[in-house]
Formats: C-alpha cells, structure tokens, sequence
C-alpha cells in the first residue's frame, strides 16, 4: 500500500544534511541495525559460514529451496524465484538458484550515503560473511545482481519491482459505470424536452394574496376578519405562489432513480475505499482498480463528481420531486406546489465593511436568481365529499393543506382559496345565530375548513435523523470523511466522524422532544354538547368536530378548544395559558343591541381555544366564531411550527467569513500540492489542509453559547423556547416596562376614597369604608366586576380589593322578587344592618338596606377607560347608576356642575403620592315604579345609562415597588441599557414609581406630554402641551413647536396615550422617542405599537406580567413575561420567579452568551489556522507529525476544549457596553490573526533554532531514506518532533486566550472544565517535551526511539513496545539542555499569546490610550440625540455664518462619518480605521466653526463630532492621530473655542467641551510624559472651575459627568498639583460632594475646611458610583508625595473613607479606598507620619479586619491588598510610643475606650506629660466636654481621663476650675441624657472632693 511513494524527498529551498551548523560539508554518518538480504546459491556449499544451510534436518525434515528444514517442500516459496515458477527459468540459471538461510544479525555502515544505500548494505554483508571480492564485479564481491539469466555462483535476492498491474478501464464494471452514467443523462434530458413540450404555453402559476377569501353558495364573502393580521406581528402579507401539477409514471421512475443515484455515488465511494484496504477481492490492495496512482485518480474523480451531484440534489430537493411531474391547471392538480417568500425578520443589521456590503450585495443577487429564500412544500389535493345543497348527491370538495391551514379548491376562479366565516359584526346579529347549524352545513364547513385540530406529524427518529444529516453541512464532512477514510487516516476519521454523529443525534433528540411538547399542545381535545339542527345533541361530540357557527355547552373543568362568544350563562375561565395572567377571568354574555363586536375589544364576552372553565352558570352556550389555526392560540402554535427566520449579524457576516477561510483554505491547498510534487498524492493532502480549516464544530461553535445560556436560565426559572433570541438579548439596548404588576408588586391595595360633596372635595380622605357617605360606600360595593369561584373571589384584582375594602358580602338571589329575579345579575349584603332607618339624606344612603342587586353592568373598555353598573336598592326602590374609570375619563363624562374646581390638581396630587386613582360617579334613576326596569336591564344604550352621572368620589389605590426593582433598574442603566416604563396607568403615579425605582433621576425633571383644548371653554381644537410633572407650570413653546421642541438639560418626558396617538399620527413620535421615559394611559395595542417604535430605533426587549401587554411581549425581539405559564404561548421567555431581576440575568446571559459563541468562533478559527501552519510546515520538510498528535489535536483538544471555552462563567453584573457580534470587526480580526502571527513567529523561530543545532545538522530527515509507505511513521525525526511539541501548545493555549471573560464572562480560571483540561494538557505536553523516554512519550513518537538507539544513548532498555523508529538513527531523543530551551520558548510563547489578547486586543493597544471615560446614560442619550437633529447649515452659509467653502467640506465631512454614526446606532465598538484617518483632516474646520458659531445646536453638534474622533468608544479608547493634530496646530484655537462653550448657559454644551479638552490633554501627556507645551500653557485652574460649578448642580447627571471628567484630567500630572494647590475650592467641593454621600446614608461626616457652607448643599448624591469617582479623584492625588502627607490634614478624608468603606456594597470603592490608604502611607516616613496617627484615630485597623474577616469579598487582589495594607500599618504602629496614640486621639476629639485609659500605670508614667504645652492635653479634653458634637463615649472617657489626671496630680484641679472645666463636670453629673456620662462624671468629682479633703 504505498501511497506516498512519489513524495518529493526534500525541501523547496534547502538539501537535508548538506552543510553542518558552522558551513561545513556533512560527512557521512554511520548506520547501524540494517537487516541484509537473502543470498542465493546454486549448491548450499556456496553459502558462506555465516549462514550455511544446515547439513541435515532432524527427524523427517528436509532441507528446502528456501534454505530451512520443513516436514514438507511442498508450498515452500523459493525467495531467490522472485515469483516465478520453476517452468518460467527453463533455459536459464534462475530455476536453480536456492537460498541461503537468513543472516539473524545486522550490519552497520560506516560513511552511509542514501543515494548508493543498496550497494552500501551488499558490501557491508558480503564483509560480514567473509565473502571474497572479486574484480569483475560492482559489488566488490563474487555476488552478483538477480536476474532471469544468471549464470554466477552467488547472487543477491534481491528481486526486482515488478511491474504494476495497470487498469484499462474495459473493464466490465467500467463499462457498466459507463452504461449507468449515460443511461442517466440521455434520460433525463429526455425528460426535460418531453416536460417542455407538456407544459409550453400553460399559464401554470396562481397568485394567492394574503386577504383572498372563498365565495361561498350564499354569495357573501368568506375571509379573515380585518384587525387579525396586526395581532400576529411575525406574519407575512407576502402572497404565495400556487402551482399545479399531474402525476406521471416516468417521472416517478426518474425521480426514484436520481434518488438510487445519489445513493449509488455514496456506495461507489465507500467501494473505492474498501478496495484501498483490499476488503473487495479477498484482501488484495487494489484488487479491482489495479494499483495506488489509478486508485487515487479514480477516487478523486469520483468524489468530485459524486460531491457536485449530491450538492445539486440538495439544492433543488424542495423542487425536485415537483420537476418530474407534469404541470397543469390547478383545478385538474393532483399535487400542487406551495412557493412562500420565507419571512425574514432582520434584528441588527450590524456595521458594514466593504468587503460585507460587497457579499451582501452578491448575496442579494444569488437569492432573487435562484430564489433562495422561497420556501416550497408540496401539497397532496384531497378531496372530501358534502351532501350538495340542493340536492340529495354528493358534492366533492378539493383541498390542501399547508401550514396546518386548508385551502378549498374554488372551480370557478380556479384557485385554491382560504375559508374563515365571518359570522356577525355586532352582539345582536352573533345572538341571532344562537339556534346553531344544521348537520349539512356543518358538513360543509368542516370540508371547507378542517378538522378544528393542528396534527403535529413528529417523525420517527431514524427518519428526524436523515433530515438532519440532509445539509450542506454534512455534506461537506461526509465528503472530508472519505478522504480521511481513503489516506488511512480512518482512526481520526471515526474520531470525527463519532463527534458528528452525537452532535447530529443530540440535536434530533432535542428537537423531536420539542416536537412532542408542541403536539401535545396542539392535539389537545375535549368533547362537549353541540346544537344541531335545532336540538341539542345526545352523545358528546369530539372538538375536533367543531366548526364556526356551531353553538356549545360548557361545564365546570371542561377546556375550551375554539374561540367563540358566550350567549347565555356566565363563565369564569383560566387564561394563563394564552396571557400568563394567573387570576381566573369572568365571561359574560352578549348584550341584545347593536353593539360592535370585535374579539380584541370584547374580551369580557370572547373565550378563547386553551383556556379552561373554571366555573359555569348552568346552561352556558357558547358560539363558536373561529376554529384551528384561525384561533389565537392556532396562529401560536404555527408560529412555533413555522417560525420566523430571523438574521442577525452573524447570518450577515458568516458567509464572508465562509469565503475567507475559503480563500484561506485555496491558499493553503494550492501550497500543499506545489510543496507536495503536483501530482495525486498531493491532492489528498490540500484537502486535508482544507478540511482543518473549515472545522467541522464551527458551525456549532456560533451558537452553542445560547444552549448553554439556556441551561442557565431555566437553572434560574427563566425558560426560554426560541435560542437564538437568547444571544439577541445580549444585544438589548432599550427595555420596556410594564408598571403593574412587573415594577410594582401584583396587587394593590386600598387607601382611602377622597369624596366629593357639592362639587366639593372633603376636606381629607377616608380611610375607612364604613366612614364614608352611604352612596359612596354603595358605589365601592356594587360598581366591579368581581365574581366567585370555588369559594375565592376572582376578577381584575382593582375590583378586588375594592370589594374586600368595603366590606359587603355576594350572596344568592333565591329571595329576590320573582318579578326581577330574571333581570338580577348579582345580590350584595352589607357587613352589619343599620339602624338609622328614618335617615334619608343623601349621605345615608346605602346606610339603610338589606341587600342591594345588580341588574345591569358594562364591563371596563380599555377604549372608554371605564365601566358602569346599575344596581337596584330593594329598601327603597331606587335605581341607581354607578360608574368608575380613570380619573380623566370620568371627569369628562360626568355632568359639569359636579366637578370641583380643583378637581385635577387633587387628583394629580395624589397621583404624585404613587396613588393609582380611579374616579367614581353616580346617578339616581328613580323609583322602580316609574321606570320601564327591564329596559334599564336589556335595552337601554350604555351611553344613555351613564349620562347625566356626578362626581361623588376619588378611589385611592396604592401599589408599592417590588423589593428588587430598584437594584435591576440601576444595574441596567449600568449596564448602558435604555429603561422605558409604558403602563396603562396615570401619568403623575407612573412618574412617581419611575423615580423610586430610578428610572427617572430624583432630581430630573419631567415633562408631561397631553393633549388639551386650546380653548379655556373647552370648545377649542386638541392641541399637545407640555407641563411640568410637578408644578403643572405649561411649557413655553410655538404652537408648531410643540412635536420638536428643544429639551431642556436634565428634562425627562411623559406622555399620554393620546399624546402618543397624536405624535404617532404627525410622524414626530421618532424625533421625540429616544426623550420619552414614560409612556402612560396605554391601551394593549399603544404598548405594541410603542414597542414596535423603539425596534426600528434599536433591539429592544419588553417586561411585563402577560396580561394585557401580550401583544407587545410578542413584538419586541426579547420578550419577557413574568408568569408562570408557559413561554411559547406569551413570550420567549418567562421567569416563574415574577422578578424583575430576571431581567438583569437575562441580558447578562445574552452577553456571555454572544461572547462565548463569538469566543468559541475565534477558538476554533484559530485552530484552523495552527492546524494549517502545522501542515504547510511539516509538508515542506516532507514529514508528518506522529499519529497519536493528530489524534490528540484532532479529537481531546479540539473537541474537549471547544466545549470546556462554552462553560465560561456569566459576569456577575452588566457591563456598561454589549459584546460586539462581528464576525469581521476590527477587534475579532485583530484577535485572531495577532494570534496567528505570534504562533507562526514562534513556530518558525523554532525551526530556526533547531537548523543552528550542531547535534541536528547532519542528521536531518531525508525521505530519501525512509520506507514513505509508512507515512504515519514520517514522524520520527526531529522535524516532526519540534512542529508537535510547539503547535501542541499553541493549541492548547488557543482555549485560555479566548477564555477571558473581558467584561461580560468571570475571570477564566471559574472556568473550572477548561482550567482542568488547560492545565491537564500543559503538563502532559510538559512532561512529553522534558521527561526522558518513558511510555507516554514512546506513545506519541516524542523523545523515544528503538531500544537499541536508547541503550546508546545511556538510558535503561524500555520494558515496553516500541514500533521500530523509521529513520536513519533510530531515535528523536532531544539534548536535555535543548529540551528546557524549547519547553521556555513554548512558555514565552503562551505568555505572549495571553499578554497580546488581554493587554492589547481587550485593553489599551500602542496607539491608543485611556482618555476621557465619561459613562452617563443622559449624557449618551443626549448625544444620540444631537447626532440626528438636523442643522440648518445651508441657512448659515445663506446668512454668512460659514463659507460656501466651509459649507462643502462639512457636507463632505457628514458623508464620510456616516459609516460611523450607522456603527454607533447598532452598538458596535469596532469600527474601520481608514474612516478614521480620513476624518482627522476635517478637525481645523470643526475647531474653527465651534470657535465663531453661537448657535447651541451647532455648537453641540460640532462637539459630539470632534469627540467622535478624539474618543472612539465608549470604552475611553484614544484616537492617537487626532489627539496628534489637535495638539500640535489646533490647540490654542481649541481651547479659546471649548472655555467659550463652558461660558454658555448649557450643561451639556460645557461638559462635552471639558471632555474633549480633557481628552486631548491626558493623550498628550501619556506620550510625552507632561511635557508637551499643550499641558504647559493650558489653565487648568479655568476648567476646574467650571467642573466645580457643575459639581454643586442639583441635577446628578451634571455632577456625576464632571467627577468622571476631572477623573479623567487627573491623570495629568500638572492637573494634580494645579487643583491641589490652586484649585482648592474645587476640591473642598468634591470632598464635601463625598460627605454628602455619607451623610444621605446615615453616615455622620462632618464638613470640609474649605468647602461651601451646609445651607449651599443643595443636592445629595448618594450612590455608591459616585463615591468611586470621587475617591477615584484622591488615590489619584495621593500619587504626589506632597499631597498625600496634606491631604488628609486640609480635608480629613481618612474619617469619612473609613465610614464608606464599613458601609459599602461594591468591592471596587472598597478597592480603592485601601488603595488610597495606601498611597497615603506612601514610601516615605514624612507622609506616614502625618497620617499614620489619624488612621490609628479613625479606627482604619479595626475597618480593615472587619472587612477581611465579617466581609465575603470575591476579590482575590482586594484581599490581598488589605492584608498588604494591615501588614503595613501595623509596622508603623509599632514605632509609636502609646502616649503618641494617645496624643492624636485626644487632638482629634474621637476619644474611645482602650486599655491606655484604664491602666493606673500609663496614668502613673505620663501624667506629668498633660502639663507640657501649657496643659494643651488637659484643654483638649475640657474642650470635648464643651463641644455639642462630641460623642457621648467621648465626653464619658473626656471626664475619666481628667478624674485620673486629678488622682495622679493634685494640682490640677485648680486647673480645671481654672479653665471651667470642673463646672462643666458638674454639669454633666446631672444634665447628661447617658447614664456613661453620668456615672463618670460622678467618679470625676469624687476625685476633685477626695484631693480637697486630703489637702
């Protein structure tokens, strides 16, 4: 089986073992252990000593012609024949030749030459038997060459090649290949021309449009109902192409025999291959294709045949079955073929380069040639047959179904048409049909609609699996596999090939178990009684059966299978299933009037398919109106069945990055085949090349992150039914909030009714129910929609809890008169009977009755925003109207004269409060004896009941936050996620909940957005206002203005529902959307229309319960339903948990989901390309790496590491940016191929450290020398050692690089899968690289060698195996010195691998440096912003503000940099750089029209754009080449134009200015070290007064841009040492700015010397990030010695960093408060001494022990830095006297309790010292006992320390009654509040009357 016998034995530019390592030629070595070859004689006697044939044999043995004793001769082959008989030599010597025994020894030789190898060995045995030489002979001995005619004594046995058998190709199999090939194409193109002549000029193809309907026998028009389409959003409106075609049997055969040929290319395939092993003629190689170069063409011609044929099946197989049938008119079709445009939803389109917009455009190309995105199914006609109408015959009715949907063939038209009956438009005509169907029609309708049952056809497994297997995909490995199979490399190929198989059946497995749980939901039936033909049916009848028209009988537990209208009765239903919405619902009955029914907004009288019947009146009908897929959950289940294709930015970028690796892989094939000899063999290696490339994981790779996210999630109680919306989370940058029930808690809870008397409000609310006026308390009792179930109350949970709030009992109306009995809906008792019966006021009613009874009742419209009941009062017969809505609502319905004058500023004032607020309002019929009752009951219009009605009271809701609401809000903004809240409640309460849970800054202000008459008299036309949220102070603005007005800075914006509808309907909703926060008053349809507005904007995800927000969970990208229902049914994804935290979790899953897929890519990418530079190298040295390496690589690493890089642990919060999901970006490029550029240095550099090896050279590999048959041992050489050793760890290390979490993934080493399998490797390939040979390295052919080479060498014989070593010195032994040499380098190698990846690609590349990292979410919304808002640049060139000239180059600008603001829109970091470049020499203009422009419009969008190109992300990375222009022509005019825009009244204007200045200065500085003239000249002192100003704003998002910019301009040093020593009022602001922090969270930090007075402190920050910035601002300081000994002494910032650090919740300020500590420790003892006594006083030991010990800090470095920092407090604490400690203590008026103050000996040693200083010490502590803020413990231990000062000193209490000090004393004794104090100030006058008394 030689299958490399023709490769070229050396390298392309250097002769193996030509030159030694110093130049000089090689000599020849010597070779030991060759096996000599058998010597031929003609008498035995000729044999010499050595191998004489034995003289006789033992027992019956014979001597043989082969030398040996055998029982027998016959059968003995003769080696000295050659192959030949005896017969063959008659005439010549060969027939008499026999052989001697053979030598049991080997040779060596001693200057071996390749080139003369066989006359070498001769010589060298002849030698060794002594044989004499002879001059005739080339040999130098008496032995001559074999051949047929030999007449010598002795010849060498040495056969000669025979020649190979060779294949004619006449062969009988050939020509019947032949035969079946051509057979095949003469058929089929006569089919083609017959198909042809068949249908030419048929018009074969019929439209179907998206609204076409059937007509039916009546006339009247079948269709869908218009409004359904809008409900589904994933649907598609565009028309399908129908076309019709007739069976043939030809085409039958021929479609069956493309099929058996498709399975004849696979089989002829696998013959070849089994003849390569000789498995086709009884183990003969090459049996039937005669040898290995005719195999290997045949092979290569057959693969790429066979491989173009089974792609080409492939690709026509939706339409192939179509082909070979006969098209025809769709009325005589047998089959008709479904072409449906395949709905693609495209999520992000993602930032194009030119090489992605160029395939996007060929791609399009391909797609609308070849229609590659219509989606074909061929549907079989079925026919039905329904009694005719007219008649008592049998009409057939023709159908098919596609998408579980029939269509009816209408003769007619001739067109399939889909049926939906349309049964009445309003509540009279649908209770028209209450008597049913008759049986025919309901025939007929069943033939024309279906079964009202979606069959789910789940596939057995065997058959899921060749679906699966049927792709290109594996196509492509199936095909790699023949060629791994054929080059006898089947062990790797069933390695592969094992992988594919799992993955294909895991991936059925699943998805068959998903198929089974959607028909499960599908199949789901139910029986119940139908009305046909007037009667009630006896036998229950199957829902499947049912069909629109019919009419139902429900019980209590039945499930409901269609959507249909209730008649009679009343039902509670549960609807979890289809909204999530947990509480049961109640249904009630059609009205008799000419109400307008639609099933969106009568929900109250809809039931709908997969709801269940909770609880039933007896007798509930029901019409059924809409039956399978017409039903919503039908429309649900085909969605999951044929869901939407959706493209995000991986489907736009794979297939360039397909076509690189491909041109890659083209490269590396066409290299391979020149460096392999261009012949066959060389083929097989380019596809081994190729095949390494395109890994067969990388598919999975893209997507494998979701599948693990998802395991997470559901680990969570977040589960999710479509994946790929997981990674499309990590891509969420606005999400929509729902307010009840998702914001806040699920329930509400009663406050108070505020009531109205007289158009008047009460002067205060009432709390309690029964304290109210009678009508109000009845209007709470009776005006809901509550019902009961099972003993629970059950409706909209506002109705019950105002139920409960008022106290009245349901009960039952068997004591109601029989004469209203019929009309009563519901009967209500009160808690207890009254007693004030004569009492008829006004404000008694409802005091005095029995019971009370609902005759009429409205169910609440989200439309009309109320509802209304009619109750009947049986005590005095009055009828009274009650009804309740939204505050607005009621106000405009009720009558004018009962609206008090304050009425929306009390309403809105609670509303403030976090009230939800309803109004309530009443009317009195009159007597039941002067009303017509049951026209009140039945007929009576709603708006005719509710006229007239009058305002009695407000109803106070209240509904709290839920507990983790807050932290997700903030961890979203975090992590720069847009939050929007879109609630159906008042805007005032959806404001208020937004700023409690921090969606709207507390100090912003909002505006509120509505639409008010433009008239006081309310006659006016509807304009838009906008009013503060607050002081209700209208927005000063033009009436045209009012959609575009500018906002203010700081200004959030509300609106209303109809503020929205206004908006939306002039088209200015898209300018104003990215402002408003809150959108409030929304009906179901406004949030998904909302929805809908932000998905055009960016990816949005909405939150909400699964109540009436279905519709816009359904349209957002990321849908999240706080249920427990089921997720397909409402969203993708639900949290069972009901947590808005879930929200966070979701989008930090969907990161590292996107991170780790894209990780997983750039892993096996670069794979490919190590894998490729292993075998380029290794071919051009004409070795191959040993086989248990590419087995390792191939299958434990590639495989093993590929799946422990998905196990990356999810980042433990957001991150303020998303991952990017370029496949092509920048930095994924950059990754990848700086990776393959160290690896390829590395490994080169290697190969060149080995060729300067003098042990090496002379001993190079030399194919010339080496069986090649053998190529799995071409590894035995040092060649091939080396490429294994450094690639080995290249691979491995591949997995660590794209391990780094970076942001969105924990640190690697959480990783534990990959950190075991990372280290298991790295010390396997260790011990391989440094041991001695031992069975492992012998294993992988590392270090080994024969056992005889090893004894040479000095190591012990192996007691193991070792195949012999296939190369000259028997060995691949590496010099130990060499070995720890090559294993460094391999180290270096790994380490600059993860320094490149971590310190450059993550981090800060040379380029480009930390500039300005300014992260505020207004800040970057407001920039957003000012980037789409136009500016009128050609009316300032008109009016002479800028230059024609100006004029063009700003267009010229704009052009270039919209590549980069589409990149920003879509969140993308990576952008071009060329752009870039281009973009920098537009900086003059922009500097130069921002330095004379006065427009604040023009200004802010001249400096988001000078920004653009100072900083390019958001993530603070420096454009070097701008910051270079900037600084070297442009700064003087730079700075006159930036502290101009600090001058203006506009926050954002100056802070932009302070960045971009701060930018430039930081980036030159860092590369000048400060010295540039830019840092010199510039005044700092100006900036920093400006940022103080915006430090002592009220706004927190002024503030916390300018700490983050003096942040930022700290990292200058010249900027320290200016705020230190001449801007110290700024500083004062920023330390009071951090005491405000403290003290807004109970902290007691006391003010800053310096600072502005407590009474100017206006704002309170009180996060924990600003904190950080702030003390951010000082560690950056205390970098200067000088100001780290001050700082503390000017401020005291140790006391109240001491405070933070105890009570802070992030480990990053803790982190950088000990880092400050430390620097203020400092290296020097001048700055230690100054603080290390006021850390001592602050307590900073003890805050550092209870951190490292009473803290669970993940931190590692933290803790490590604590215990550095505790280690080092403690060394200078150790220097210090206790009367030091206790100096400072004293000085810093903190006194505590410590062992100094108790022990009589410290008083006993230094009280002498209280004296020194003019007693400075004792008035000290006199002055703690006079000081307010001292503590209680200080004035305790004050009176203590004076009491011993006594004791020790008698003298000194004439000086405490000197200084006052013991009237103080006294004082305390008695006036204290502590008994401490007052205790030790008893103990201290006992002292002062003790020394009197003893004087």
């Amino acid at each position: 089986m030689c299958v490399v016998g023709t490769v070229c034995g050396f390298p392309a530019f250097n002769t193996p073992n030509s030159v030694d390592a110093a130049g000089n030629a090689c000599p020849l070595v010597s070779r030991t252990g060759l096996e000599c070859p058998r010597l031929c004689v003609q008498d035995y006697n000729d044999c010499p000593e050595a191998i004489r044939a034995p003289a006789s044999c033992d027992g019956d043995k014979q001597l043989c012609d082969d030398g040996s004793c055998h029982a027998s001769c016959a059968g003995v082959v003769n080696p000295c024949l050659c192959g030949m008989d005896a017969a063959d030599g008659v005439g010549g010597a060969a027939a008499v030749y026999k052989a001697c025994p053979a030598y049991a020894q080997t040779v060596s030789i001693e200057h071996y030459d390749p080139s003369i190898k066989d006359q070498q060995l001769e010589e060298a045995c002849a030698l060794a038997w002594s044989l004499e030489a002879s001059g005739n002979n080339s040999s130098s001995s008496d032995v001559a060459e074999w051949s047929s005619d030999a007449t010598e004594r002795r010849v060498w046995g040495v056969c000669p090649t025979a020649q190979e058998r060779r294949l004619s190709f006449r062969e009988s199999y050939c020509i019947a290949f032949y035969a079946i090939v051509g057979a095949e194409v003469v058929l089929y193109l006569a089919w083609h021309v017959y198909k042809s002549l068949r249908e030419k000029g048929m018009s074969l193809k019929t439209v179907l449009e998206a609204d076409d309907g059937y007509e039916d026998s009546d006339g009247g028009k079948e269709k869908v109902e218009e409004g359904r389409r809008s409900e589904t959003e994933e649907e598609t409106s565009e028309p399908m192409v129908l076309r019709g075609f007739d069976g043939n049997v030809a085409g039958a055969a021929l479609y069956w025999l493309a099929l058996a040929s498709t399975a004849g290319w696979i089989v002829l395939l696998s013959v070849i291959v089994a003849d390569y092993y000789g498995a086709v003629r009884g183990g003969e190689a090459y049996g039937m294709l005669a040898n290995s170069d005719t195999s290997m063409a045949v092979f290569i011609f057959v693969w790429h045949v066979g491989g173009i044929w089974m792609l080409t099946i492939l690709a026509l197989a939706p339409r192939l079955r179509s082909y070979f049938r006969i098209a025809c008119p769709l009325v005589r079709a047998r089959v008709v073929q479904v072409e449906e445009r395949r709905a693609a939803v495209v999520l992000m389109e993602g930032a194009h380069s030119r090489l992605t917009l160029l395939a996007s455009r060929v791609r399009a190309v391909l797609v609308r040639r070849f229609g590659l995105d219509i989606e074909v199914e061929a549907c079989k006609v079925q026919t039905v047959r329904v009694p005719a109408s007219n008649s008592e015959e049998e009409e057939p009715i023709a159908f098919i179904e596609h998408r579980c949907t029939r269509y009816v063939l209408d003769r007619r038209a001739g067109a399939f048409r889909r049926c939906s009956y349309s049964l009445g438009s309003t509540h009279r005509e649908l209770l028209a049909r209450r008597t049913g169907l008759d049986n025919n029609e309901a025939a007929h309708r069943a033939a024309r609609l279906g079964e009202n049952l979606i069959r789910v056809a789940v596939p057995a497994f065997p058959l899921a699996l060749l679906r699966e297997v049927r792709s290109y995909f594996y196509l492509y490995q199936t095909m790699c596999m023949y060629v791994w199979f054929y080059f006898n490399y089947y062990k790797m190929a069933l390695v592969q090939l094992g992988v594919i198989v799992v993955a294909a059946l895991i991936k059925v497995a699943i998805r068959l178990r998903s198929e089974r749980k959607t028909k499960m939901l599908a199949e789901r039936q139910s029986t119940c009684r139908v009305r046909r033909d007037g009667v009630w049916s006896d036998q229950l009848l199957d829902s499947a059966e049912l069909v629109p028209g019919d009419v139902i009988a429900v019980d209590a537990g039945s499930e409901v299978m269609c959507d249909g209208c209730v008649l009679r009765g009343e039902l509670v239903v549960d609807e979890s299933a289809l909204t999530g919405e947990a509480m049961p619902v109640r249904k009630l009955p059609l009205k008799d009037d000419d109400i307008a029914f639609d099933t969106d907004t009568s929900k109250m009288h809809t039931v709908y398919a997969g709801t269940r019947v909770v609880e039933c009146a007896v007798g509930t009908e029901i019409l059924v109106l809409r039956t399978r897929t017409d039903t919503d959950k039908g429309r649900l289940i085909q969605r999951i069945l044929h869901p939407a294709r959706y493209s995000f930015v991986f489907d736009e970028q794979l297939p360039v990055a397909l076509l690189l690796l491909l041109t890659y892989g083209g490269l590396g094939f066409a290299l391979t085949i020149w460096l392999m000899g261009h012949d066959v063999t060389s083929w097989f290696y380019g596809v081994f090349v190729v095949s390494e490339i395109m890994s067969p994981l990388l598919p999975a790779a893209l997507v494998v992150g979701q599948s693990v996210a998802a395991q997470r999630l559901r680990s969570q109680r977040i589960y999710c039914v479509d994946l790929p919306r997981i990674m499309l989370a990590g891509k969420v940058r606005v999400f929509c909030f729902d307010k009840t029930g998702t914001l806040t808690k699920e329930g509400l809870e009663f406050y108070a009714a505020h009531h109205i008397d007289s158009a008047a409000f009460a002067p205060c609310e009432t709390l309690d129910v029964e304290q109210l006026p009678g009508i109000v308390e009845l209007g709470l009792a009776s005006c809901h929609a509550v019902a009961e179930a099972g003993g629970e109350l059950i409706g909209n949970p506002v109705d019950i809890e105002q139920f409960r709030a008022s106290g009245w009992q349901r009960t039952n109306c068997d004591n109601v008169d029989s004469r209203i009995a019929p009309l009563v809906l519901d009967s209500l008792v009160p808690p207890h009977s009254r007693n004030n019966d004569n009492d008829t006021s006004s404000s008694s009613i409802g005091k005095n009755y029995a019971s009370i009874h609902v005759i009429r009742r409205f169910e609440f419209e989200h439309a009309r925003q109320s509802m209304s009941v009619a109750v009947l009062d049986a005590q005095t017969g009055h009828v009274h109207v009650f009804a309740k809505g939204s505050f607005e609502r009621l106000r405009r319905m009720a009558h004018l004269d009962s609206v008090p004058a304050d009425y929306d500023a009390v309403a809105a004032r609670w509303a403030k409060q976090g009230c939800y607020v309803l109004a309530l309002a009443h009317r009195d019929l009159g007597h039941i004896d002067d009303l017509d009752l049951e026209a009140v009951a039945t007929r009576m219009p709603r708006e005719e009941l509710e006229a007239g009605c009058s305002l009695v009271s407000l109803v106070l809701f209240r509904n709290e936050l839920r507990t983790d609401t807050t932290d997700a809000v903030a961890e979203l903004k975090h992590g720069d996620t847009r939050t929007v809240m879109i609630t159906g409640d008042n805007a005032l309460t959806a404001v208020y909940i937004a700023r409690q849970c921090g969606l709207v800054d507390a100090g912003a202000r909002v505006l509120l957005g509505d639409m008010e008459r433009s008239s006081e008299e309310g006659k006016g036309t509807m304009q838009l206002v906008w009013r503060d949220a607050d002081t209700d102070a209208e927005l000063e603005c033009e009436a045209q203005a009012q959609t575009t007005t500018t906002i203010p800075d700081g200004c959030e914006l509300a609106v209303t529902a109809a503020a929205f509808d206004y908006l939306a309907a002039s088209g200015a909703i898209r300018n104003l959307l990215t402002d408003i926060r809150i959108f409030a008053r929304m009906t179901p349809q406004g949030k998904a229309q909302c929805v809908r507005l932000h998905m055009e904007r960016a990816v949005t995800a909405m939150c909400g319960d699964g109540g009436n927000d279905c519709g816009a969970l359904r349209a957002a990208h990321v849908g999240l339903a706080l249920s427990d229902s089921d997720a397909s049914i409402v969203s993708p994804f639900s949290s069972g948990g009901r947590s808005v935290q879930a929200c966070v979790v979701l989008l930090r899953e969907g990161r590292a989901a996107l991170a780790t897929s894209l990780a997983g890519y750039k892993f096996l990418i670069n794979y490919a390309t190590t894998m490729s530079m292993l075998e380029i190298v290794q071919f051009y040295f004409s070795v191959i790496v040993p086989q248990a390496v590419w087995i390792t690589v191939d299958s434990l690493i590639a495989v093993g590491l590929c799946i422990a890089v998905t196990q990356a642990q999810t980042a433990r919060r957001l991150a303020p940016s998303r991952p990017t999901a370029r496949l092509l970006g920048a930095r994924t490029l950059a990754s990848i191929w700086g990776q393959t550029v160290v690896n390829y240095s590395f490994l080169f550099g290697m190969m060149a450290l080995l060729f300067r090896q003098s042990w090496f050279r002379c001993h190079e590999f030399d194919s010339r020398d080496i069986d090649t048959s053998l190529w799995w041992l071409l590894g035995d050489n040092y060649e091939a050692e080396i490429i294994s050793i450094v690639c080995l760890f290249q691979f491995v290390n591949g997995a660590a690089v794209y391990n780094f979490g970076h942001r969105y993934r924990r640190t690697w080493i959480t990783n534990y899968l990959l950190a075991v399998l990372y280290c298991g490797f790295m010390a396997t390939i260790s011990v391989l690289t440094l041991a001695n040979p031992n069975r492992l390295g012998c294993l992988f052919r590392i270090n080994c060698g024969d056992p005889d080479a090893l004894v040479a060498l000095g190591y012990a014989r192996p007691a193991w195996n070792i195949s012999p070593y296939n190369s000259p010195a028997g060995h691949n032994v590496l010099p130990h010195r060499f070995r720890w040499t090559l294993w460094a380098l391999c180290v270096v190698n790994i380490v600059l691998c993860l320094a490149f990846e971590r310190l450059v690609v993550l981090a800060t590349t040379s380029d480009d440096v930390p500039l300005a990292m300014v992260n505020n979410q207004f800040f970057d919304e407001f920039t957003d912003k000012v980037r789409v808002k136009p500016i009128p640049w050609e009316g300032y060139s008109r009016a002479g503000l800028i230059s024609s000239e100006e004029l063009a180059r700003l267009k010229e600008f704009q052009q270039l940099s919209q590549k980069e603001q589409q990149q920003r829109s879509t969140g993308e970091q990576d952008g071009s750089e060329g752009t870039d470049s281009q973009l920098v020499r537009f900086i003059p203009l922009l500097v130069g029209l921002a330095e004379k422009l006065s427009s604040i419009d023009a200004l802010q969008y001249l400096l988001v754009m000078l920004d653009d190109l100072v900083v390019e992300d958001k993530n603070g990375r420096a454009a070097s080449e701008a910051v270079k222009v900037l600084a070297a022509d442009n700064m003087e005019a730079l700075t006159k134009a930036m502290f101009r825009c600090t001058e203006r009244k506009d926050d954002y204007l100056g802070l932009k200015a302070c960045k971009i200045m701060a930018g430039v200065l930081v980036g030159v500085s860092l590369k000048t070290s400060g010295r540039a003239a830019a840092v010199r000249n510039f005044s700092f002192t100006r900036m920093f007064a400006y940022l103080e100003r915006c430090m002592r704003s009220e706004l927190t998002s002024v503030v916390d841009v300018a700490l983050q910019v003096t942040q930022s301009l700290l990292r200058v040093q010249r900027a320290r040492s200016v705020l230190y020593n001449e801007s110290a009022s700024c500083l004062a602001q920023m330390v009071d700015v951090l005491r405000r922090t403290v003290r807004g969270n109970g902290g007691n930090g006391a003010s800053s010397s310096g600072a502005r007075p407590a009474a100017a402190a206006t704002g309170v920050v009180a996060v924990p990030q600003t904190q950080y910035e702030v003390v951010f601002c000082l560690w950056l300081l205390t970098f200067e010695k000088p100001i780290a000994a001050t700082l503390n002494k000017r401020y005291d910032v140790i006391p109240v960093l001491v405070d933070i650090a105890r009570s802070a919740v992030k480990e990053k300020v803790i982190r950088i408060i000990v880092e400050t500590w430390k620097n203020m420790l400092g290296d020097d003892d001048k700055a230690a001494a100054a603080n290390v006594p006021n850390m001592l006083v602050a307590k900073v030991p003890a805050c550092l022990t209870t951190l490292a010990t009473g803290r669970n800090l993940k931190d590692e470095d933290l803790r490590a830095s604590i215990q550095q920092l505790s280690e080092d407090l403690a060394a200078h604490t150790g220097v210090m006297t206790t009367w030091d400690e206790y100096l400072n203590e004293v000085a810093s008026g903190k006194l505590e309790w410590s062992p100094a103050h108790r022990s009589e000996q410290f008083w006993k040693l230094h009280v002498a010292k209280m004296d020194e200083h003019n007693h400075r010490v004792v008035r000290q502590l006199a002055a703690v006992l006079d000081s307010p803020s001292a503590s209680e413990t200080a004035q305790s231990v004050a009176c203590h320390d004076l009491s011993q000062y006594v004791k020790f000193n008698p003298d000194g209490k004439k000086l405490l009654a000197r200084i006052g000090a013991k009237t103080r004393i006294m004082g305390l004794m008695t006036a204290s509040q502590s008994a401490e104090v007052r205790y030790e100030a008893l103990m201290c006058v006992q002292q002062l009357m003790l020394n009197a008394w003893r004087v």
